[in-house]
């Protein structure tokens, strides 16, 4: 798994137990549904901003979506 499917699948996790929808989520953090979608699908090479805009929302440390990580990644794909 690469780093940016990690980060995006955390981030749909946490944005799901928390009760929004992509939809939702996107009008609140001022993000476009499609950059979302494609943020959480591994799809989009997330800058630092946005990445502290999304755990703005979420009310989440930056480093909560780190955790564990060494173990998911393979570090050749970055």
């Amino acid at each position: 798994m690469n780093i940016y499917k990690y980060i995006g699948e955390k981030i749909k996790t946490i944005r799901e137990h928390a009760g929004m929808s992509q939809k939702g989520f996107a009008n609140k953090s001022g993000l476009s549904f499609y950059k979302l979608k494609r943020i959480e699908e591994g799809k989009h090479k997330i800058t630092f901003i946005t990445l502290w805009i999304i755990c703005e929302v979420l009310n989440i440390k930056i480093s909560d979506l780190f955790t564990n990580i060494e173990s998911q990644i393979n570090c050749k794909q970055m």
